[in-house]
This record gives structure tokens, sequence and C-alpha cells, in this order.
């Protein structure tokens, strides 16, 4: 028996989110087709997930898009200026980080998240470690503080990094 008590905001939040990439793509035009494709979507989307859905956390996950950008900003100047620095300070390593998450979600969005970062790229992960390139150690710092805003989207924070 399907729960509908946990997917019909799942729903509604993926409908947003969806309403949201159609405003930002299209320039703020052509609702006529947006929206009943993300209610479709997220309709369709509601009705086919297997298993159990997470409850939409749309502070964590806000805090989440911060974090993202800031990193993102921060990490994409640190790599142009290593890259136009005349000595290209790069000591570029691999990395093999214990991912504590549990959810096939919220891993899924950690990889995908560490590959998008500048200087840094999810390339494995076995027996719940991610091996990841990063163009510095000191690049590999920002993935606990990373893994735990993800964590808190899924409703995971019983899993603090280091423990």
């Amino acid at each position: 028996m399907v729960d509908w008590s946990y997917r019909i905001p799942w729903a509604i939040a993926v409908a947003a989110a969806l309403l949201a990439l159609w405003a930002l793509l299209s320039g703020g035009t052509g609702w006529l087709y947006g929206v009943p494709a993300a209610l479709i979507g997220a309709g369709i989307g509601a009705w086919l997930a297997p298993g159990s859905l997470h409850r939409p956390r749309p502070f964590a996950i806000l805090r989440f898009m911060g974090l993202f950008l800031v990193n993102s900003l921060r990490g994409g100047a640190d790599v142009a200026w290593r890259a136009l620095h005349p000595a290209m300070p790069m000591a570029p390593t691999w990395t093999d980080y214990p991912l504590r998450l549990h959810t096939p979600a919220g891993r899924a969005l950690f990889l995908v998240t560490v590959s998008l970062m500048p200087g840094t790229l999810a390339a494995d992960l076995r027996n719940g470690t991610v091996r990841v390139h990063v163009l510095t150690p000191e690049m590999a710092a920002g993935l606990p503080q990373l893994e735990q805003a993800v964590a808190s989207i899924f409703g995971d924070e019983t899993r603090e990094a280091g423990t």
C-alpha cells in the first residue's frame, strides 16, 4: 500500500523545484506549458517512486544551496588563481573519504555535488568509501561539511562527521 501522506508533500516540493528550474531556463515565459509539465512530472514521480520517500526539508535544502554556492564561488576563484599563477601551485592527489550517509539519494547527491565543486572529482564509491581526486590536499577539508549538509536534507543527522 502506498503511503500518500509522504508522497504528496514530496510531489509538491518536486513540482516547486521543477517550476523554479522552468523559470530559470525559460526566462519566465511559457507558463502555459511549464506548470502542467511540472505538475505531471511531480505526480508521476510520486506515483512511480519505489520505496518510501523522505519528507521535504526546505530549510535544509536552502542551507545546502547556500553552502554549494559559497563553495563553488570560493573554489572557482581558487582554481582560477592556481591556473593563472606562473608557478601553478597544484599538488593533485587522491584521497579516500569514508561516507557516512545511508540513503541512496543522499549518497548520490553527495557524489554529484563533490564532482561539481571546483578542484574535486568523486571518482569511485566502494565499501562505503569515496575516492576523491583533489587539486590540493586542502580541498578535501570541506567534505565533512558538505556531507553533513546533505545528511540534513535527508534526515540523517545522527551520523556526524568523525563518528
